[in-house]
């Protein structure tokens, strides 16, 4: 079979879709099928077809100054310009080509809105990933959709009433986590996974601390700088990840390009910035968490769950400090209610498998 993944754009420190995709890849080619995918050639994404995805918009990079502007997805993908007519027909265009050269069996839609789109255009299988996050109540603004619309008019395609709409063109919709952590309204059926990575073992348990915030307001160097401050000389190592961080090693801090599985085994505490890998990541190895917050439609809602399941509290962005980091941090490592209630949902999770459980969809 060939498979055409389609994920989300984004920077490759903080863009979960790459690291989903990358995982759907290496078990898809191992299990015999062969892999495409559309995005930039520096995403890190490797064994597969390359084919170019249209550059995001300039708005995109700027985004960071309005993040209380998008309390939900539409609004995200407005404010952002991704539901632009210029940006999503340029997309949808470039998609078309690619499958036009590829000729794909199936299509892995990743956050991408143009994907339910060229997939039902061509007729193509879809499956899509998706959070509870994108289908949470609210109030939509009807200029959120409706440069969306313009493009589903152009191409002769039904027009929404929300974004979520394009989801009833997939075959499947798949999600990680447990209905605890990931709650869809009553009519959308989901396939469950618990794992984004192969499920391992994490016998082991010592004081090591991880730190990923890619996804900030702030400046790189305000990051670092609150980091160090509370961690640097500290009795334990200290994995530490920030935008543009270099690798080295500074007495017990331990600077890296990415987050991996094996970084996290045996850590006492995560403290990241709302990323769906790296929260499923630590909800499968039973490690309580903290989630710098700053209030848009994802990382709030993943907050709201590491929060309400009892394995880790939320810091608010624009409250992060030396002092709200460290104090967060000595209220969950000096509390066994924390780790006990992550070892409780790791459980629920296993009972629903890892991605290897994703062939079986095929």
């Amino acid at each position: 079979m060939k498979v055409f993944l389609i994920p989300k754009l984004g920077q490759k420190e903080d863009n979960a879709a790459y690291y989903i995709a990358q995982n759907l890849i290496d078990l898809l080619r191992q299990a015999g099928h062969d892999c495409a995918i559309s995005c930039p050639g520096d995403s890190g994404i490797k064994r597969a077809t390359f084919y170019n995805a249209a550059p995001l918009p300039s708005s995109f990079l700027n985004f960071f100054k309005g993040r209380d502007d998008y309390k939900t997805y539409e609004s995200y993908l407005y404010t952002t310009k991704q539901s632009s007519f210029s940006y999503l027909k340029e997309d949808i265009e470039m998609l078309l080509q690619a499958i036009e050269q590829y000729h794909p069996d199936l299509i892995i839609d990743l956050g991408r809105l143009a994907a339910p789109i060229v997939a039902h255009m061509k007729n193509i299988p879809l499956f899509s990933y998706v959070s509870g996050a994108m289908y949470r109540n609210h109030n939509l603004q009807k200029k959120e959709l409706k440069e969306l619309n313009e493009v589903l008019s152009h191409y002769k395609t039904e027009q929404v009433l929300a974004i979520t709409d394009l989801y009833n063109y997939a075959d499947r919709r798949f999600t990680f986590g447990s209905l605890l952590l990931q709650p869809f309204p009553e009519d959308v059926e989901v396939e469950r996974f618990g794992s984004i990575a192969p499920i391992v073992e994490n016998d082991t348990s010592d004081v090591t601390v991880s730190i990923s915030i890619t996804d900030t307001l702030q400046k790189p160097s305000v990051i670092k700088e609150i980091i160090d401050s509370s961690f640097l000389n500290a009795p334990y190592d200290v994995n530490v990840l920030y935008r543009g961080a270099q690798l080295s090693h500074e007495q017990n801090m331990k600077y890296m390009s990415s987050i991996k599985v094996d970084s996290l085994l045996g850590n006492s505490i995560c403290i990241h910035d709302g990323n769906d890998y790296l929260m499923n990541l630590c909800f499968m190895l039973a490690i309580p968490q903290i989630v710098v917050n700053d209030g848009s439609y994802l990382r709030s809602w993943n907050a709201s769950a590491v929060s309400r399941n009892g394995v880790g509290l939320a810091i608010p962005e624009k409250e992060l400090s030396v002092q709200t980091l460290y104090e967060t941090y000595r209220r969950i490592v000096t509390d066994d209610y924390y780790k006990n209630r992550a070892i409780l949902l790791k459980n629920d999770l296993i009972a629903l498998g890892d991605l290897s459980e994703f062939l079986r969809l095929l």
